[in-house]
C-alpha cells in the first residue's frame, strides 16, 4: 500500500507537508519532535517500503559514511550562519534599548551569550536542512521588507505632513 502512495502523485503533497511540518517544528524549538518524526518516517520508509535507508547504511557504510561527514560539516557551517541572523536581529534590539531577546517561544536576555543557546545550536547542527530553509526563506525576506517598509513609510509621511497647513500668522 505505501509502495503505491510513493509512486503516486500523492507522494509530492504528502513529502511536502512532512517536510513543512518539520521546518516549522524545528523553528518552534520542537527539535526533540523534529527528530522522533524522522526516525518514524526513516522507520516507515525501512519497514514498509522497498526504499530501506538504514539497510543503504549497512550496506554502504563508507558511502554512508562520507554522507553523514558532509551533513555534520554543512551543519556546522550552517549553525554560523544562522548565528549570525540572530545576532543581526539582537543587535537591532539592543539598539533599540530592548533587553530581552524572543526566539522559538523562549525569551533570552540580552545581550546575546551562546551558553544560553546550548540547545538552539544542537538542533541547528543537527536539523540544519529544516532550519536553513526556514531561516533563508524568512530572515532575508523580513531585513528587505523592513528596509522597504522604513523607506517607504518614511517619503509616505513626508507626503502626508506636506499637506498639513502652517499658518505663519501664529508662529
Amino acid at each position: 500500500m505505501l509502495e503505491l502512495l510513493l509512486a503516486s502523485w500523492l507522494f509530492y503533497p504528502f513529502s511536502l507537508a512532512l517536510f513543512l511540518i518539520l521546518v516549522f517544528l524545528s523553528e518552534a524549538d520542537y527539535g526533540i519532535f523534529t527528530t522522533l518524526l524522522i526516525v518514524l518516517t526513516l522507520g516507515i520508509l525501512q519497514f514498509f517500503t522497498s526504499y530501506a535507508p538504514f539497510t543503504y547504511l549497512m550496506n554502504e557504510p563508507v558511502k554512508s559514511a562520507i554522507y553523514i561527514a558532509l551533513y555534520l560539516v554543512i551543519g556546522f557551517i550552517y549553525i554560523y550562519i544562522k548565528w549570525y541572523f540572530i545576532s543581526f536581529k539582537a543587535g537591532k534590539l539592543i539598539r533599540e534599548n530592548n533587553k530581552y531577546f524572543s526566539y522559538g517561544g523562549d525569551t533570552k536576555y540580552l545581550p546575546l551569550k551562546v551558553s544560553n543557546w546550548k540547545s538552539n545550536l544542537y538542533f541547528w547542527f543537527i536539523l540544519w536542512p529544516f532550519s536553513a530553509v526556514y531561516t533563508l526563506l524568512n530572515d532575508p525576506v523580513r531585513i528587505i521588507f523592513e528596509k522597504v517598509y522604513l523607506f517607504c513609510s518614511t517619503k509616505l509621511q513626508n507626503i502626508a505632513d506636506s499637506q498639513i497647513p502652517t499658518d505663519k500668522n501664529n508662529s
